[in-house]
Parts: structure tokens; sequence; C-alpha cells
């Protein structure tokens, strides 16, 4: 069988490359108009099931993300309020609202039960929980040139202040280790380019303040310099950070080896910023990640998109496997044909196999700390060669069927441009008539 699908390669695959495609590298996604398009959307967060809740400007409301639809609202502020931030608790049971006209926090139980005030943080600007329940609130002063991180205890409304920090307030979030991760911004406005910063205070450190003083800048670990200006902040399953700029309309993800990947770059429009991130985990065990070129699996980001006048959208955002195309047809009928490998890492190269089978289980091979899904079945495994990518990630394989009348599965492994395993596509299923 190895010489059979041998003798199909030699004839089916040489490689070309391609001119330049117009695509996202490594990410797929869609956007949906939610709220009125002049509202100011003030909180999202992930819910059970699947689901979002966003604050729209004059509710907090269960959205379906896939739909845009409005599937119950939760709770409605007395009077017009802008709204801060929406956590959700670790035991998925109720969302605490901020908002900054008043400086409410609001406990909203998801059963259906009243909502309650929890506590007053004045010009309270972000909040996440940790894995025990305290809830960590990011608020400035009066004059915004001091940011306070405080720590309140959700039964009982105790807020404590476990560190001051100078400038204006910025996003917050947790770990999986219990550390505080903080956005640093700067004073001036517009944010000059590479004035940002991402921050952290260990567990312990918070653990040990306000008792041991309360925290500064001095205390803090710098994870990321060089940003620009950081609008909000989550962190995926696997621990990476995930980027919002509100100025400059981007969002980025930081992995703690040192990979940087783009998920949305710089928008065509004006004025349009990414204002609030939630990440959502299905909560199944799978070794799919948060990253470029891996399988959707690896969870969504949902983004707010607004100008503040005119677009108010939902972008929910997934990984994305390099996939093939075949032309003109699959099967492929007697005669040439062209097999194109595209979503791909630009300037990258491509790795091909080929088998006479393939698996619905993947194997999951380790390449450093980034998984590959391998689908492609032994004893007829085979290496066809290494294929180089152009600048739109794709590269063209022109072959020609001469009637061999037989199928096999193809599958890539893709690197970057610095030769960096980053996945593997989706399996091409060829089938030769």
């Amino acid at each position: 069988m190895h010489t059979v699908i041998a003798s199909i390669v030699s004839v089916v695959l040489s490689a070309t490359a391609l001119g330049p495609f117009q695509v996202q590298p490594g990410f797929s996604g869609t956007s949906l108009a939610i709220a009125p398009a002049s509202a100011f959307v003030g909180g999202l967060a992930p819910m059970p099931g699947g689901h979002l809740a966003m604050f729209d400007g004059s509710s907090v409301v269960e959205i379906d993300p896939a739909t845009g639809v409005i599937v119950r609202v939760m709770f409605t502020p007395a009077a017009f309020t802008f709204g801060s931030f929406l956590a959700l608790d670790p035991t998925s049971t109720f969302l605490v609202f901020g908002e900054s006209s008043n400086g409410t926090l609001t406990r909203i139980p998801l059963d259906g039960s009243p909502a309650s005030h929890l506590a007053t943080v004045q010009f309270n600007y972000d909040g996440a929980f940790d894995a025990g329940g305290a809830l960590f609130v990011a608020h400035g002063n009066v004059t915004f040139t001091g940011t306070n991180l405080v720590r309140i205890d959700v039964d009982t409304g105790a807020v404590q202040t476990i560190a001051s920090l100078p400038g204006p307030s910025g996003p917050i979030a947790i770990d999986g280790a219990g550390n505080v991760l903080y956005g640093v911004n700067s004073p001036a406005f517009p944010a000059p380019p590479g004035s940002g910063s991402i921050v952290a205070f260990s567990a312990a450190q918070v653990a040990g303040a306000p008792a041991g003083g309360v925290l500064t800048d001095a205390d803090a670990q710098v994870l990321v310099n060089g940003l620009n200006a950081v609008s909000d902040l989550v962190v995926d399953a696997e621990g990476d950070w995930i980027v919002s700029d509100s100025i400059y309309g981007t969002v980025t993800e930081f992995e703690a080896n040192g990979v940087v990947a783009s998920i949305l770059g710089v928008p065509t429009a004006a004025n349009v910023s990414v204002t609030y991130l939630a990440f959502v985990d299905d909560g199944a065990t799978h070794a799919a990640t948060f990253d470029a070129f891996q399988p959707a699996a690896g969870g969504e980001l949902a983004a707010i998109v607004s100008d503040f006048a005119t677009t108010n959208e939902l972008h929910s955002i997934r990984p994305q496997r390099a996939e093939f195309e075949v032309l003109p047809t699959n099967p492929v009928p007697i005669g040439p044909f062209t097999v194109t490998l595209e979503r791909a890492p630009e300037q990258g190269l491509a790795m091909l196999f080929a088998a006479a089978a393939s698996s619905s289980n993947d194997a999951i091979v380790l390449v450093g700390d980034v998984p590959l899904f391998f689908a492609l079945l032994p004893p007829t495994l085979v290496q066809l060669g290494v294929v180089p990518l152009d600048s739109g990630g794709a590269v063209s394989l022109p072959a020609s069927n001469p009637g061999v009348g037989a199928s096999i599965a193809v599958q890539a492994v893709v690197f970057d441009a610095t030769l960096t395993a980053r996945g593997t596509s989706q399996v091409l299923d060829l089938g030769l008539q």
C-alpha cells in the first residue's frame, strides 16, 4: 500500500507558490449587531451553556451569541447609568454588575431571584473573581490620577484595598494560579503608542495584603510592555493573556512562552474600539487551545466592537485550522486539477503527509507546548515533502489524475516563518476517479 500511495502522490503533487490571499491567519469569526446602535454597552461576561451576559445600555440581558437574540432581561437599573463591568462568580450562580455613575455593585442571581446591592465602589472600572469567590475591582479616584485594586467579600460586602497604583483605571483579571493581572494606562489621552503594559501581583502578595501593607507599582511584576490603550484583559483556559486596545482597535494574545498572536487587526473604519472581551470555554476536557491554527474546540473569544454612535457589534472569534481546497471538484475526474492549502501561517512552511485513510480520533503530538492533532493512520502513512507558503499563507499544488481509481487522506503540519510548528490542517479526503 505504501507503494500505491507514493505512486499516486508522485503523479498528483508538485508545489508552486500561489499569490497572496486576503485571510486572517489562524482565526475565524462572525459578527452580529447587538444593542441599540448609539447605546453604551457596559459589560460582558460568559454564562453557563455558552450564552453571554451584557449590559446593553439600559438593562443586563442574557443573549445567544449565535443569533444575538435576547434570551431574557436579568436586571434593569432604576435610572440611566454607565455600566462598567459584569463578572460571573466561580460557582456560576450569580453575576456582579458594576456601574460608574453612582459606583454601585449589584448582585444578580442567575435563578431569577431579585437582585441586591453588594457594595459601593466609586468610579469602578472592571472586576474579576478569583477561584475562591472573592471579587477584585479596579476603581479610580476623583481626579482619575490614581487607581485602587480592592477585594470584596461577596457575602458581607466588605471592601479591602490591596493595591494603590498611579494613573487612570485599567482592566483586571485573575489567572488560574490566583495572580492578579492589571492593565496599566497612560494618563495622557489619547494614550501614546507603547505607553501601556500588563503587570501582575502574585497570589501570595495578594493574600498578604492589606495586613502586610497595601501593594504599590513597585511590588508588581511587569509581564508585557509596549502596549497602547489597554481596554480589557481576559485569561483563556491555557492561561494566556488576551488584551484589547480601545484606541487602536486591536486584540492581541500573549503566551507565557513569549509567542504573540494578533487576533483582530487595526480596523478599516475610523473611531472603532474593542471595548469588552469575554472568553467562553465549553468546560469539556480536551487538548485544544485558543491559539492560531488550532481546532475550533479551543474556545471562543467574544468581543464588543463599538464607535459609540452608530455601531455596536458582537464579534465571536475561534481558532481556525489551515484547510485544503480542490478544483475543479472532489472527487477528481481524470485530468488536471489543483489542490490549494490556505489559511496557513504567512511565509511559513507546510509538511505534507498522506495515508490510505484517516481516523475520527486524532492522535495528539506535542511539539513544545503546541498540540498537533494528527488523523492519518499507519501503516500506510507517508511523508510527501515540505512546501513553502506565500505571503497569504497559501500554496498551490497543480496535479493530474491519470485515472487511478483510489482515494487518499492528506494532512499538513504547518510552521510559521520562524519554523515553529503551529498546528495541523483539516484532513483532505481526496477521491481520484
